[in-house]
């Protein structure tokens, strides 16, 4: 049985196909830069393997085919026809309060993907373009949502409310979802192996999950379910990332909205929606800590090669966030 894995962000898709009688990958790769002139495609199977070539990709539907293709290629494919796939894995970011557990995609789903997108702008719209373009392309095969948000829908209230009117949660779905609940899941279940292993029971297990990469999150998990998270009602909130701004206090942005006009106020909201996201989710994090604005892998490479003129300082402020936010997650419980 081989299941191929994807995962679509806003101008890339990620594949990885796997045998699961193995639990062996057999191929992956990542077509990227979409819809420009400079899309192209990576593949490389398990035995080494490797393909690039510069492709026309405008759209999702493009790279999934091309996907495909590499994948049943007589040089570089590992399967003979479509039919060798038994089924699809997507990654879903935001599937809110309806999903804690991943499900079988249909209609009605793709309609909830699609209403959850207000929350995850930048994830949901395009997860959902993959979604579409695969069971167009093998629309026999079952398709199977993961979401980001499933495992942490095992939050207590106290750890998923903010300090809000109780009707903005009642009538407006305002809480905290938390998100890369597949990594903190998998990262919880091989330490909670280890522990098992070495007689610690499960209903013992008190664990601290932490997900630092490019986007950044902590999770506290006990006895194998997440009872905290530091990210809430979408990815921006928590730890110093490498382009979100993580925690802030929301004064700033009715002082930006009212003196500087990040958020135009009296102007068309659709002004309004991208300059927050460009903001708050693209040129900040690491990334904005210095007049000349750097990737996040730049920046650190910039302080450790003793860079001072940009004040270089993301690194000293992401550890902050970092140990505060581990000391906040370790609690003694029950």
């Amino acid at each position: 049985m081989n299941v191929l894995v994807v995962n679509c962000g806003s101008s890339s898709l990620k594949y990885e196909l796997i045998d699961m009688e193995t639990e062996q990958s057999l191929a992956s790769g990542i077509c990227e830069r979409l819809g420009t002139d400079g899309a192209k495609i990576e593949h490389e199977t398990h035995d080494g393997r490797t393909y690039e070539a510069a492709v026309e990709m405008p759209s999702h539907t493009e790279a999934f085919q091309e996907a495909v293709s590499a994948l049943t290629d007589a040089e570089y494919g590992v399967i003979g026809s479509l039919e060798e796939i038994s089924a699809v894995g997507h990654r879903v970011v935001h599937g809110g309060e309806d999903f804690a557990h991943s499900v079988l995609i249909d209609e009605e789903v793709e309609e909830a993907i699609d209403r959850f997108g207000e929350l995850a702008p930048l994830h949901n719209p395009p997860n959902l373009l993959g979604i579409r373009a695969a069971r167009k392309l093998l629309p026999d095969d079952p398709h199977v949502a993961v979401f980001d948000t499933a495992f942490h829908q095992t939050m207590p209230r106290h750890a998923f409310i903010y300090g809000l009117p109780w009707e903005m949660y009642a009538e407006h779905g305002i809480r905290r979802y938390g998100f890369h609940g597949t990594s903190h899941r998998y990262v919880s279940l091989r330490a909670g192996q280890y522990l098992l292993e070495h007689g610690i029971p499960i209903e013992e297990h008190r664990i601290v999950t932490c997900h630092l990469g490019n986007g950044c999150s902590m999770a506290a998990v006990k006895a194998g379910k997440s009872i905290d998270t530091t990210m809430g009602f979408t990815p921006l909130e928590g730890l110093l990332m490498g382009t979100r701004c993580g925690d802030l206090d929301p004064a700033i942005v009715i002082y930006l909205a009212q003196t500087l006009g990040a958020w135009p106020l009296g102007r068309e909201q659709r002004h309004a929606r991208p300059a927050k996201r460009r903001l708050g989710g693209q040129r900040s994090g690491a990334r904005g800590d210095g007049p000349v604005r750097l990737p996040c892998a730049q920046v650190h490479r910039g302080v450790r090669g003793g860079a001072r003129g940009h004040q270089l300082r993301g690194p000293d402020r992401r550890n902050r966030r970092e140990r505060s936010s581990a000391a906040a997650l370790v609690r003694p419980g029950p």
